[in-house]
């Protein structure tokens, strides 16, 4: 991948999951949608008593945090790629740098 391509999807990474966990930490609206969409009908409901997201039996936000985390190390990778030469080997004639 050329290196202009690999700073922009390390840019794009790192900037869209900031973005969304600053989203979700402000309205929980990606948390819900997750637990929505993966609990169904059992979302929401009362498990001893009080309402709470673990009625499916885990909890959304962890997830998505995890996840958010996951995308913004990977982003991090990509950018720090690009601005040197990571890789040793040269890998179009498999020799060594330097």
């Amino acid at each position: 991948m050329p290196k202009k391509a690999t700073e922009k999807w390390g840019r794009f990474l790192i900037s869209t999951s900031l973005v969304i966990w600053i989203v979700d930490l402000l309205t929980n609206i990606f948390s819900t949608l997750i637990g929505k969409i993966i609990c169904g009908d059992q979302y929401m409901c009362p498990v001893d008593g009080v309402v709470c997201d673990k009625s499916c039996g885990f909890n959304t936000d962890m997830h998505l945090a995890f996840v958010l985390v996951i995308f913004m190390v990977l982003g991090i990778v990509l950018l720090i790629s690009s601005k040197r030469g990571v890789f040793p080997i040269d890998i179009k004639n498999g020799e060594a740098k330097g």
